[in-house]
């Protein structure tokens, strides 16, 4: 069925990799290979926030090496679109260290908008808070994903229509919207549907969309643009503005003829869909940057591109119908980024298999993180400006110069329009100075062969005053500090001209120092000489951090003297060991146990045990710390050194299974998986992804289907969440119920069923499935709260074995429980064949000599149940039959040849109470459908029915339809054993039913 696909699933059109070009002047570096990328953002120190669709966040530095722990990794449902899907940096990620989240959550049901704490470079465990769950989806495509927040810290979220066009017009869900939340996840009263809509509802910002892959914010306009996938006909980049219709389905491009929805706005530019030219605009970015390294000419414009194409095309500024060729021949771009302060462009190629499927939507192996950079080209393009500088008799100064351009680039530097001779360097400085160089004006023309640029001109300023001194008096350098201390600091600064400074000329600022980099903890003190910090007790828990303290002192002629001091932390040491080789996450970072490590003193370390832990034939699963806390995550703040803490863990052995017995029928065009397999075998898993091809060469690529038996062995006694995603139909059996149906055409479509096992317990399954015509697969995964979502593995699974189950009825006159010469069969006996909790798994009827069988039957505990023909009555069970015909619970082995052959006994004039209950007494049909009937000679007074576990369920449940004749109506029983007790003057009698 996946041909589909052209209008249900974009990204699904195989793209042919050309030879990449670029603009002219530009080059590319590939940064990192080797992903599964799907998103990415960048912060203030430029480092990469890659997400990659199985549910880790990656951390790249600026040089392209990749952190070695993931910030995150989150477990989510990736199947085909669905996973980790976006990300986004709160704004103030000094002060607020959020990161935020757009994930699929792992029952597949629905996708969620949730924040992190982020702890250096690592999610705080336990920190998650969930701000919005989204409405159930529809299916497994089309989820949108992108967030960005705007200037005023909103944060706006695309969500895709899950594939039902419908959606994206329903104004009672989020699917097919942008969405707008306060940080925290609230809902601003000033959206446009706020008081309009109710609920979660009231966050759409705007609808009509698609599949909205990406969002751009032009943090200098305030505006919102947004990349829309089309559904075959126009790809789209809205400008999403406030309450606004974009019309899909009702209008997809520009509108022509169509009749638009209420407050409806036309495309901002929009491209027509071309089968292997375009199919999907996923990549979308605004070209802003402090450093304009592409040149003037691309700030303000909008970079954008195809998925399917493999290009990257532009559009200035306020020309949206002016679309430029910028680059092309790239394997499925997916995002674009732009350095805010150096002007670089990022973006990710996905690659993968190609094609579209869901299993090359699911996963890839080999995207790609790329960097575009300009390398020069042209006239010379100077990029940065000149500052005006104020400086003291004797100090220098310098000037640097930043440009671009073709060939080698020409530095002529000026000072009052005369050049400087023999200064050929983008630096220029000036040693030494003096009055005489008081009011200089200085700027650079830099040339090639292609032209000039000329910079601006920057003014020099010399005084003959002195600069004051600064002193810090508190606190000293021999000072340290604890998490939750209190900091003090105090200074003061002298003036050569002007004597002891004021506090009003003093100011402050505090850094906290990680390893190379910065976090700021006091920004700007000013117009003091005394303050306090206070430590946090959480925060960065690296061992190579300390604080500095700088203070600055400005003049009454306002020159500037720094100074600054450092203090560093006190340490304490933890160790941690454990009964059992396991680990730990420490502050988000795994780590094997046993483990001493070093901690700043009262910071808080937060220990987080994994409830199981996987081993190559075990589990590892968690049970206490020693000291008796329980809880998977622990706070330690050490204040002094830990003695020895020991963690506690028990194991689970994984199973022996080898997978289930598979037996595959070609050109079944019935789906009735009958007669002879055309190939059987022990699949390991069930994991298919046939596409057009067929399980193996003797077996047709259509209308083909396939049965898996066997048993599976749940390793927890829980509730599990199990689920098939096939293309077209299946059905699933457990202890013979049919617990799955959907024997029906159909796309690749994943459903889900819950299910309580006992573990430890082998539970018989089985599997059925057939393939129409188009693309092929099959798909049989199970996760519960300790078990991970994962396909069943083969050691939880049991192949079935087979044997055969035959016997014989025959009337035992002697009861000696041997077929003698004058004792013929019970011809015509319905023998009826359940497992052992009653289930009935088939019928059949003993031939002219009491005999049946079943050959091909599966391994397993088996009862047997026997009801001779009517004109039998004088007849009652003999040897291994109870007093209603149910023999004891018997058992089938692999390759065995069961015998459960019974007699049965006539009855004697001089019958029991007993035997006269099995002559007079009769229910029929048993087992029962719907009624029973009971045919009876004694008089009745009253008849109870009981369960199994002896309660009643019914008193006198029976209609009287003769004067010998009673109905008894079972149809709202559930099926099982039952007992009926007949009170009658003859006396008490017991009869066993069983509804089916």
């Amino acid at each position: 069925m996946k041909y589909l696909f052209t209008m249900t699933m974009v990204l699904m059109v195989t793209t042919v990799v050309l030879s990449q070009q670029l603009a002219q002047g530009f080059s590319i570096q590939r940064m990192a290979g080797g992903l599964n990328p799907v998103s990415m953002t960048i912060d203030h120190h430029d480092r990469i926030w890659l997400v990659e669709k199985d549910g880790r966040v990656l951390i790249v530095e600026s040089n392209g090496e990749i952190l070695p722990d993931p910030f995150i990794i989150l477990e989510v449902n990736e199947f085909n679109e669905r996973g980790l899907l976006g990300i986004a940096l709160h704004p103030d990620m000094d002060n607020q260290p959020y990161v935020y989240l757009y994930y699929t959550v792992p029952n597949g049901r629905h996708n969620r908008v949730s924040r992190v704490r982020a702890n250096g470079d690592l999610a705080v465990p336990g920190s998650e808070e969930i701000l919005l769950d989204l409405d159930l989806l529809s299916g497994a495509i089309h989820n949108g994903g992108a967030m960005v927040f705007d200037n005023e810290g909103h944060l706006f979220i695309a969500t895709g229509e899950a594939g039902l066009a419908a959606n994206s017009q329903n104004p009672n869900n989020l699917l097919g919207k942008i969405l707008r939340i306060h940080d925290d996840g609230t809902i601003p009263t000033d959206n446009p549907f706020f008081d309009v809509f109710e609920g979660k509802n009231r966050a759409i910002w705007s609808m009509g969309h698609r599949n909205p892959f990406n969002l751009a914010y032009d943090y200098i306009t305030n505006r919102l643009y947004a990349s829309d996938v089309g559904g075959g006909h126009y790809e789209e980049i809205n400008l999403v503005e406030k309450g606004k219709n974009y019309g899909y389905p009702l209008v997809e491009g520009p509108i022509q003829d169509q009749a638009p929805p209420e407050n409806y706005q036309d495309p901002y530019y929009a491209y027509p869909y071309e089968v292997g030219k375009s199919c999907a605009i996923v990549a979308l970015a605004i070209y802003r940057s402090e450093e304009l390294s592409f040149g003037s000419e691309f700030d303000g414009a909008i970079f954008f591109a195809d998925y399917c194409g493999g290009y990257f095309r532009v559009l200035k500024e306020g020309t949206p119908s002016q679309v430029q060729e910028f680059a092309s021949g790239f394997d499925r771009p997916l995002n674009i980024l732009i350095n805010q302060q150096n002007g670089d462009l990022f973006f990710q190629t996905r690659a993968g298999q190609g094609g579209g499927s869901p299993e090359d939507n699911t996963i890839s192996t080999n995207g790609e993180l790329w960097k575009l950079f300009f390398k020069g080209n042209g006239s010379p393009e100077i990029v940065n400006e000149l500052p005006d500088v104020v400086r003291t008799i004797g100090e220098e100064v310098s000037f640097t110069i930043n440009a671009i351009g073709s060939d080698t680039l020409q530095y002529n530097w000026y000072m009052d329009d005369q050049m400087i001779i023999d200064e050929n360097n983008s630096t220029i400085l000036f040693e030494n100075l003096d009055l005489d160089m008081d009011g200089s004006l200085i700027y650079c023309v830099v040339t090639n062969t292609e032209g000039s640029d000329t910079s601006n001109v920057a003014k020099v300023t010399i005084v003959s005053n002195t600069r004051p001194t600064v002193e810090i008096t508190a606190p000293l350098g021999t000072n340290t500090f604890s998490a939750g201390d209190t900091i003090f600091f105090t200074g003061k600064a002298f003036d050569a001209e002007d004597g002891p400074l004021a506090s009003s000329a003093l100011s402050w600022k505090i850094d906290f120092h990680h390893n190379e980099h910065t976090h700021p903890f006091v920004e700007n003190l000013s117009e003091t000489d005394h303050g306090f910090v206070i430590v946090p007790t959480s925060g960065e828990t690296d061992t190579n951090v300390w604080i500095r303290i700088y203070l600055r002192a400005t003049d009454l002629e306002g020159l500037q003297s720094e100074t600054y001091t450092e203090i560093f932390p006190e340490f304490a040491q933890v160790t941690l060991i454990s009964n059992l080789p396991a680990s730990v996450s420490i502050d988000g970072a795994v780590r094997s146990l046993p483990l001493t490590f070093k901690s700043m003193r009262g910071l808080t370390r937060i220990i987080e045990v994994p409830q199981i832990q996987e081993e190559d034939d075990f589990l590892i699963l968690y049970d206490q710390w020693a000291d008796g806390w329980k809880d998977e995550i622990r706070l330690l703040q050490p204040t002094q050194s830990y003695d020895t803490l020991l963690l506690l863990f028990d194991t689970i052995a994984y199973g022996s299974g080898q997978g289930l017995y598979g037996e595959y029928f070609s050109n079944d065009f019935e789906h009735d998986l009958d007669g002879t397999p055309d190939l059987i075998r022990i699949d390991s898993i069930i994991d298919f992804g046939w596409g057009n091809d067929g399980p193996a060469k003797q077996i047709s690529t259509d209308f083909f289907s396939a049965r898996w038996r066997g048993f599976l062995a749940p390793l927890f006694t829980e509730k599990y969440t199990l689920s098939i995603a096939s293309d077209d139909g299946a059905r699933m059996w457990i202890n013979n119920k049919l617990v799955f149906d959907f024997w029906h055409p159909q796309a690749t479509r994943e459903h889900f069923f819950d299910y309580r096992f006992e573990g430890g317990k082998k539970y018989r399954i089985r599997i059925e499935y057939f393939e129409r015509d188009g693309g092929a697969a099959m798909h049989f995964r199970w996760q519960s709260d300790r078990n991970k979502r994962e396909h069943v593995p083969d050691h939880q699974m049991y192949a079935m074995g087979f044997g055969a189950i035959k016997g014989r009825v025959w009337v035992d006159i002697n009861e000696n429980n041997m077929v003698d010469d004058q004792e013929n069969g019970l011809a015509h006996s319905t023998v009826f064949l359940f497992d052992e909790d009653l289930k009935l798994i088939t019928t059949t009827v003993a031939d002219s000599l009491g005999q049946f069988s079943w050959f091909s039957a599966e391994e397993g505990n088996y009862i047997v149940h026997i009801v001779p023909p009517n004109d039998s009555i004088s007849l009652r069970p003999g040897y291994g039959l109870d007093a209603w015909a149910f023999s004891e619970i018997v058992s089938l082995s692999p390759n065995d040849s069961l015998d459960v052959s019974y007699g049965f006994v006539p009855s004697l004039s001089t019958a029991s109470s007993k035997s006269i209950s099995d002559r007079q007494i009769i229910f029929y049909p048993n087992p029962i459908k719907q009624d029973v009937h009971l045919s009876t000679t004694l008089n009745i007074d009253a008849i109870d029915l009981y369960n199994e576990l002896g309660e009643v369920i019914l008193t006198s449940p029976i209609t009287r339809l003769t004067e010998q004749i009673f109905v008894l109506d079972c149809s709202h029983l559930a099926s099982g054993v039952y007992f009926a007790k007949v009170r009658a003057s003859e006396g008490v009698f017991l009869k066993k039913l069983l509804k089916i």
